[in-house]
């Protein structure tokens, strides 16, 4: 039996339409995925752009007034100080990593950052792994040693 052009026609357009319709979906969720990327990445340039100002007006608050407070509670300042600091290298440090594979996506020039060399990368089966390794100072506390001491 043969097939008239007219339906040749038709099922090549069928086939058209709904390739069409499959990419207009595809092209919607990669867009969505790309808004959500967006908004995640203006997210954490907002949280970056907050977090310095207050930890400089803590510790210009502290370096100028140090007698209101007690040794413990100095320490805890102190400590939290150092958390914050940490936290704000965190999120430096991830937005960097984000720059960087939102860049290799794009096909666009890779940007350098300070913590471009603490990113580290590997492949597993289908997945790209990246992992953000900081180091970070140590302050170990001296025991008394000496005659009284045990």
């Amino acid at each position: 039996m043969l097939q008239t052009p007219s339906i040749n026609l038709w099922c090549m357009l069928n086939r058209l339409t709904k390739s069409a319709e499959l990419q207009a979906r595809v092209d919607d969720e990669y867009f969505n995925i790309n808004m959500e990327g967006h908004q995640m990445r203006l997210k954490w340039e907002n949280t970056l752009k907050k977090l310095p100002p207050g930890i400089e007006k803590l510790m210009r608050t502290y370096s100028a007034n140090p007698s209101f407070s007690n040794q413990k509670n100095l320490e805890e300042t102190e400590q939290q100080i150092d958390e914050s600091t940490l936290k704000l290298d965190l999120l430096e440090a991830t937005h960097c990593k984000l720059s960087v594979s939102l860049c290799e996506l794009e096909g666009k020039a890779k940007s350098f950052h300070r913590f471009s060399d603490s990113i580290v990368k590997w492949k597993d089966k289908d997945c790209e792994h990246s992992v953000v390794q900081l180091t970070r100072p140590v302050k170990l506390r001296r025991t008394p040693s000496g005659p009284d001491s045990p």
